[in-house]
């Protein structure tokens, strides 16, 4: 099964934070694993599929590596919201105002089986608003990026509670 490929974003004008090169791949291991989640799990007997993404940034992202720009990628609300087989509802939560109102412009472009929830504010504090929007009967996959070690494990303990595939990117360089 061949895995879906995007076209390159395009530079809408909002703010669009730079990221390093190595986002690409991370984006890349996500698509094949959002398309292969949602292509074996259609039409089985869930209420829904749900996508989670308590760290969701802008949505594109600038690659830069050495001062200069190596062009944009899409940022994984972005990817999620472009599977050809729909999540029921996309869950995202940002932290930064900047960041959250790119997001919410860019998510609005595109179709949607039901009105993502996007919210503004610390994942680990809104995480329980997140879930109690999903219903029972729901398959989630939870996608955390965080920017840092941001993440706190009671958070990660409330999302383990629940029937979902937990993603988590721990990049190496960063605090830890």
């Amino acid at each position: 099964m061949k895995t879906f490929e995007l076209p390159e974003p395009i530079d809408d004008g909002l703010f669009t934070p730079p990221v390093g090169p190595w986002s690409r791949d991370k984006h890349h291991f996500l698509r094949r694993y959002l398309d292969a989640f949602t292509n074996s799990m259609k039409g089985k007997p869930w209420s829904g599929l749900h996508y989670i993404d308590l760290f969701a940034g802008a949505g594109i992202e600038r690659l830069e590596q050495d001062g200069k720009i190596l062009g944009l990628d899409w940022g994984s609300p972005l990817i999620a919201t472009q599977v050809p087989n729909p999540f029921q509802q996309l869950h995202l939560v940002e932290l930064e105002r900047r960041k959250h109102e790119a997001l919410t412009i860019r998510v609005d472009k595109f179709k949607h089986l039901q009105s993502p929830q996007i919210l503004l504010g610390d994942a680990n504090v809104l995480v329980d608003s997140v879930l109690k929007q999903i219903p029972k009967g729901s398959l989630s996959i939870a996608f955390l990026d965080p920017y840092g070690l941001h993440l706190h494990f009671k958070t990660l303990q409330k999302l383990a509670a629940c029937r979902l595939d937990l993603v988590i990117f721990f990049p190496d360089h960063v605090d830890a």
